[in-house]
């Protein structure tokens, strides 16, 4: 019996051991990744480090849209990632500074799975939903980054698809309004004048479209879901007042609750200053520039490790320090 207690003693000992060993090792490689990943963003490390000095409040969408507006913190940062095929690499290394500086629950992904010029070639849609799954098993928001005009032109056949931007323009603004409302946008036939895009078709059209892509986000994700970043499409139709934020922030496509909200409806825009790195703004790397405030920003991973490519001729200026 003595003898049967000192192996069961030693085997607990082992076990013990092999699972301090086992979590120890996943610590020291935790760090590297966390190094690695400040490496090669540091000019969004010093970001984020900045903001969290200054007393930031850091959120993710899901937080945010939960939330009491009367409330908010003084000073918010919802942080918005749009994820297109160049970001996915360095989404990782942004998830890891958040993870380490901020914690949980501080940032939302949209990344843009089966965008209809991508959806055929299975090699990008498998980098998409790898990081996809990578951040659903460390709990982190991840949602849609979409382009209603694409869907909509994809599977409709129309007469303004390859008009020219000056045109679409001319006969969007000629024949319609829009009535910037407290909490959306209503678009109208201008009295007198035709309704030459078939405006109520298009809505149920893209009502319908997007149920389809949200059944297709659950079946490829197992994910929800619940509300979209819009992508700034390439089609010239998307540069009339039929953007997709504007299409996304409409009352009849809103009633129709596929989705909660997109981010750049009224109802956020209500609350949250838009801050975006779209253009390689100087606070990219002078955070301090930054007045207080409550703000939605818009990051897109790449451009971090890389601002000059949307800023050509101006060279990122990395901190001369990391600490």
């Amino acid at each position: 019996m003595k003898k049967e207690k000192i192996l069961i003693y030693l085997s607990i000992i082992c076990i013990l051991t092999l699972v301090n060993t086992e979590n120890l090792f996943a610590q020291k490689q935790a760090e590297l990744d966390f190094e690695k990943a400040k490496a090669e963003l540091p000019i969004y490390y010093n970001f984020i480090k900045s903001l969290k000095t200054e007393g930031y409040t850091f959120w993710d969408f899901k937080t945010y849209w939960d939330a009491d507006k009367t409330k908010l913190p003084d000073k918010l940062i919802v942080i918005r990632h749009d994820v297109h095929l160049r970001d996915i690499r360095f989404s990782y290394d942004t998830y890891l500074i958040e993870k380490k500086l901020l914690g949980d629950n501080v940032a939302t992904y949209f990344v843009m799975l089966d965008f209809p010029d991508e959806e055929k070639d299975a090699g990008i849609q498998k980098e998409y939903l790898s990081l996809i799954h990578f951040l659903k098993d460390k709990k982190v928001d991840v949602q849609p980054h979409i382009s209603p005009n694409d869907l909509y032109h994809k599977s409709v056949t129309t007469w303004w698809k390859n008009k020219p931007k000056e045109e679409l323009i001319k006969l969007a603004n000629a024949n319609y309004i829009t009535d910037h409302r407290e909490n959306d946008i209503k678009i109208s036939v201008r009295t007198d004048e035709k309704d030459v895009f078939n405006l109520k078709e298009m809505n149920d059209s893209i009502i319908v479209l997007l149920k389809e892509y949200n059944k297709k986000w659950k079946l490829k994700t197992g994910l929800t879901a619940k509300y979209y970043a819009a992508h700034g499409s390439k089609l010239p139709f998307n540069l009339t007042l039929f953007n997709n934020a504007f299409i996304l922030d409409q009352e009849e496509l809103l009633k129709s609750k596929v989705y909660e909200f997109d981010t750049y409806n009224t109802q956020i825009c209500n609350y949250l200053i838009y801050l975006s790195d779209n253009s390689g703004p100087d606070w990219i790397e002078a955070p301090d520039k930054i007045l207080p405030g409550r703000y939605q920003f818009l990051s897109h991973p790449f451009v971090w490790y890389d601002p000059s490519v949307v800023r050509p001729g101006r060279p990122p200026q990395y901190p001369k320090q990391i600490q």
